[in-house]
């Protein structure tokens, strides 16, 4: 009986001895970014809660300008823009925020003078569709709206020089609504309609604005963004949060500079939001126009700030790949438990096939990272539903993939390499030689 028990003794004791090799054996073989994703996460628990995030809502400012504006509507909008609102704001403000109150028959006027610095007028004379297009846009009743609005409102067009783009972009979506009778066309033909005409339903979007932001919390979702921001660099502060309102204004999503990091409320609605679908916002990048996506799309433009003054020197490609991996890079810290294809503004699928392809495209690039010519490399560069010259599978930006991975890779391999001294560094080309990179052909 003792020497049974001995024998299940011994069997037991090698059995916890070997479970404590396995685990002793893994936390070996963890790499050197897990080793420092873990350090990152233990010392953010023991850091002090003195890491704020200032939210600045500049609708407050807004209105006691629109009031200065109402005493004296002969004033300039502009001009009391500057004057009173915060003067290291003056810049952003002037150039990106949309300073109408939500129309009505009162206060349409204040929208419209400033609309009209944004949106030029037409290239040709539209007044004879005034009318028509002020009645068609307030018709309540579909059957007068599609079939005696419309019919009038192609009439008045057919009137109209030919010559005239506005007119005959409005023309072809008439058009096309005639023909399809579906939601999507009607709405092309309707905010081609606001935009000819100079009205615009700004009521429905200061409407989706607020039911959208209303339960989102955005100094919560930008606190832990703001704590591992500090713990990088120990000496700044993630700057204040503006939010805005872009009045869709391309490429206005997120504006940042080294005082600020702006987000336009109006493009986070979600990607199904009926005025995204227009000729001016493609249909590939609806994905990011969410609440989910906008610390992305911040933390990438937020990176830019932080690389060294180029050199007088026109940079090579392999210089532009890498900064932009960088960028890349730099969001994955910021955000904990980051999500590649939000990093990578792509879907799942397509992020798949860039990992499958990965030694191709590599291959492909090889003979253009010192080519200065944008030409040969443009198209792995530019905003695009996929890569030219590949499969419509692949995602738009393979630079900013393909310099992730190398710039993952060299500080894998070089764990003494801080994030700020990365983003510091002006010699790229150190980097991609010392990195390592050698993608393998998927098994």
């Amino acid at each position: 009986m003792l020497t049974h028990t001995r024998k299940v003794f011994f069997i037991l004791s090698n059995i916890v001895a070997l479970s404590f090799f396995i685990v002793s054996c893994s936390k070996c073989n963890k790499s050197n970014e897990e080793k420092r994703q873990e350090k990152i996460k233990k010392d953010l628990v023991s850091q002090k809660d003195s890491v704020k995030v200032t939210v600045n809502n500049f609708h407050l400012a807004m209105d006691s300008v629109y009031f200065l504006w109402k005493k004296d509507t002969t004033q300039s909008p502009l001009a009391l823009i500057k004057k009173h609102l915060v003067p290291k704001y003056e810049r952003f403000i002037v150039k990106y925020i949309n300073l109408g109150k939500p129309i009505d028959s009162t206060d349409a006027r204040w929208l419209m003078t400033f609309q009209s610095y944004k949106h030029p007028n037409p290239s040709c004379d539209i007044s004879p569709l005034n009318i028509v297009l002020r009645r068609l846009l307030r018709t309540k009743d579909k059957y007068a709206f599609e079939n005696i609005g419309l019919k009038k409102l192609d009439s008045a067009l057919k009137k109209l020089p030919l010559n005239c783009a506005e007119v005959q972009k409005t023309r072809f979506y008439l058009a096309q609504f005639f023909k399809t009778k579906d939601s999507q066309s009607l709405e092309k033909l309707i905010f081609s309609l606001q935009e000819l005409s100079g009205i615009f339903d700004w009521q429905y979007l200061y409407a989706s604005i607020d039911k959208t932001w209303k339960n989102h919390d955005i100094k919560q979702t930008m606190l832990p963004i703001a704590k591992r921001y500090h713990y990088f660099y120990p000496n700044k502060q993630l700057p204040p949060i503006i939010l805005f309102v872009s009045s869709l204004e391309k490429d206005a999503e997120v504006v940042v500079d080294t005082s600020f990091i702006a987000i336009s409320m109006d493009f986070c609605l979600g990607d199904t939001f009926k005025f995204y679908h227009n000729d001016k916002l493609p249909v590939y990048l609806h994905q990011r126009f969410n609440l989910k996506a906008y610390p992305y799309t911040a933390m990438r433009r937020f990176a830019g700030t932080h690389f060294s003054k180029p050199v007088d020197k026109q940079p090579v490609f392999a210089e532009i790949m890498l900064k932009m991996g960088a960028a890349a890079y730099f969001t994955k810290n910021m955000i904990e438990n980051a999500e590649d294809t939000l990093i990578f503004s792509c879907s799942k699928a397509k992020l798949q096939w860039a990992y499958q392809n990965e030694p191709f495209i590599w291959k492909d690039m090889l003979g253009k990272l010192y080519s200065k010519n944008a030409t040969d490399f443009r198209k792995y560069v530019e905003t695009a539903p996929f890569t030219k010259g590949y499969s419509d599978k692949s995602p738009g930006q393979l630079a900013m993939f393909i310099g992730y991975r190398i710039v993952s890779s060299y500080m894998e391999k070089h764990p003494e390499v801080n994030l700020p001294t990365l983003m510091k560094t002006q010699d790229w080309l150190t980097i991609l030689k010392e990195s390592g990179y050698e993608p393998q052909k998927p098994a």
